[in-house]
């Protein structure tokens, strides 16, 4: 996560996919990461309604002043409604 007014540049020798969420920060946080190890991993629902929840940005485990993302996992053809708004899909 990236501090009000920082100027931050991505660079990767194989390219990837980034999304870069943004919120309008009240306060500033100093920069830092979350590694993938310490990820908090949630199961919820059951059959196609099965979704793995990656909480990397929530509000209940890391410091944020007003933008929190998960990332949502669901099987195939599973179905997860939320809000148009809060979402980006990526179909592969």
């Amino acid at each position: 996560m990236f501090p009000i007014d920082a100027e931050v540049r991505i660079e990767t020798p194989h390219g990837g996919e980034f999304a870069i969420c943004t919120a309008e920060a009240s306060r500033r946080i100093d920069a830092y990461s979350v590694a993938a190890g310490d990820v908090r991993i949630e199961v919820r629902g059951g059959g196609p309604a099965t979704r793995q929840i990656n909480n990397f940005l929530s509000a209940d485990s890391n410091d944020a002043d007003k933008l929190i993302a998960v990332e949502v996992l669901t099987p195939g053809r599973g179905m997860v409604v939320v809000p148009a708004a809060q979402t980006r899909r990526v179909h592969r």
